[in-house]
Formats: structure tokens, C-alpha cells, sequence
């Protein structure tokens, strides 16, 4: 059904121009700032449109539209996921990130520091994923100590397309994620039929993006895919500080558009 769904945007899709993944990389952007716009998939198209011809968009093997599949790691006290529902100013998230169009995998040590700053830290691994990972392997990842009890197990699966937009004259790189599908090994599978969209600059500036995003009224909204996930799959966590966001989400999910629409976070 995804696929059927963003072989619709092919037209779209075609009007930019391609970028191959070594110049794309020009703008990895590991530490950035970033925003998230959280909208019904039945946007895609306008807000595609919207961007015009500011950004090229990454083409890898004749392909624009990418397969993706990220395991969240916790340990069995969700204490990562409580770093976020309680808002700390320095959190991490631990995962292990698959881009399956090129078969290569890497272990991601992602961290919000107290500048609202997002650094992402990884290395190269294999395709399978472990049962588990230990404290000291991230510590020698990120530089971050860890408890040296602490064993991370897998919590959350996602799977997800991606389109990746790279800006023609800043240093700006839009994703645009399609199609999430959660697993979780013990409470199964969940769709939601809804599009993020995170805006990722080396600092705050204009950005074609925002502008379109922002004339169909799509305001920053924000969005964990791995404490959604956690909100979705493990309903016995306590969740009660995204209680406002998921329900909007939620709107978001089960409300058929019949008209431009979004919904802002205040």
C-alpha cells in the first residue's frame, strides 16, 4: 500500500533535479538544530510542491524514494525514554539505523545537549541486529559514561520510506518520512498513515521549506518517532507529559482533510 502510495509522487518526485549521495553528503549536518513538522500523509504532494526548485533531492541507484529501518534500544527500565517524558536538557537515544537501498547499517548515538543541539554520533555494523548492546560499547561511541550495568535491549522497530532533500545554496538538508510502520517484539504492528517532515540546518535560517510548510498552515510539532513508538506499543509506561502532543497526533492520524489543514503545537 506505501509503495502504491508514493509511486503516486513520482510526477512530483521527477521535477527536482537528482543529487547522488557524495555530494548529498556535503551537508550531513551531524550537529545541528532541527525542526519537526508532523502532517497527513494526503499533504505530501502540496507540500512537495510547495518547496519548489530550491532543493535537489538524493538519488541513489535511479532511485529517490528510500527504504529505512531503525531499532530503538532501551534498557528494561525505559530509562532513555523517561530522559525524554521528563525533558531533560542532555538526553540520548541509542538505535541501530538500516538504509536497506544500499545495505549498510550503522550503530547511532543521537544526543540533545542543553543548546537545543543535536549531535549524532555513529559507526559502521552489521545488517543483523544484536539482542543486545552493552554500556561500554556507546561510551566508546559518544564519550557519554554510562551505568556499566546497564545492557540495552531492543524496544521499538520502524520501518519507513524516505525522501531526502538537499538545498540548492544553504546548508539545510529537509527528510520526509512516509509510512511508518512500528513492530515491537512483544505487542505487534501499527501503521499511521502520516508524514514527518524535520527541517535540519547548521543554525536557524530562512528556509524554503518552512515557507511552503507554514502557507498550508503545517507549524513545527514536537515529535519522537522512538517515544511514539514507546506511547504505542507499551501502553503500561507512563506517558502523561505526551499526553497533549499524542492527541494531536492521534487528530492528525484519524481526521480525513477536506481541506488544507494541520495542527501547530503552542
Amino acid at each position: 500500500m506505501i509503495i502504491n502510495f508514493l509511486k503516486a509522487h513520482t510526477d512530483i518526485l521527477n521535477r527536482f533535479a537528482p543529487v547522488s549521495l557524495k555530494e548529498a553528503d556535503r551537508v550531513k549536518l551531524q550537529d545541528r538544530v532541527e525542526q519537526k513538522y508532523v502532517f497527513h500523509e494526503s499533504l505530501l504532494r502540496e507540500v512537495l510542491t510547495g518547496a519548489g526548485e530550491g532543493y535537489d533531492v538524493l538519488e541513489i541507484a535511479g532511485r529517490r524514494v528510500m527504504e529505512y529501518e531503525t531499532i530503538y534500544f532501551d534498557d528494561e527500565h525505559f530509562s532513555l525514554y523517561y530522559q525524554h517524558h521528563f525533558g531533560r536538557a542532555n538526553r540520548f537515544k541509542i538505535r541501530i539505523r538500516s538504509y536497506r537501498d544500499t545495505s549498510t547499517a550503522y550503530y547511532e548515538f543521537k544526543r540533545k545537549n542543553n543548546h537545543r543541539r543535536t549531535i549524532k554520533e555513529r559507526i559502521p555494523c552489521l545488517l543483523e541486529a544484536p539482542d543486545a548492546l552493552s554500556a561500554s560499547h556507546f561510551t566508546d561511541i559518544s564519550g557519554v559514561p554510562l551505568k556499566s550495568t546497564e545492557e540495552f535491549r531492543p524496544v521499538v522497530k520502524i520501518w519507513y520510506h524516505r525522501i531526502t532533500l538537499v538545498s540548492k545554496t544553504g546548508s539545510e538538508r529537509i527528510t520526509i518520512d512516509a509510512g511508518l510502520t512500528y513492530i515491537s517484539p512483544e505487542n505487534g504492528i501499527r501503521e499511521l498513515p502520516v508524514c514527518i517532515a524535520e527541517v535540519k540546518q547548521e543554525r536557524s535560517g530562512i528556509s524554503l521549506m518552512v515557507s511552503a510548510l507554514h502557507r498550508l498552515h503545517i507549524h513545527p510539532l514536537k515529535f519522537s518517532k522512538y517515544c511514539y513508538g514507546v506511547n504505542l506499543m507499551y501502553p503500561e509506561q507512563k506517558k502523561n507529559n505526551f499526553i497533549p502532543r499524542n492527541r494531536r497526533i492521534e487528530r492528525i492520524i484519524h481526521q480525513k482533510p477536506t481541506r488544507l489543514w494541520a495542527l501547530s503545537e503552542n
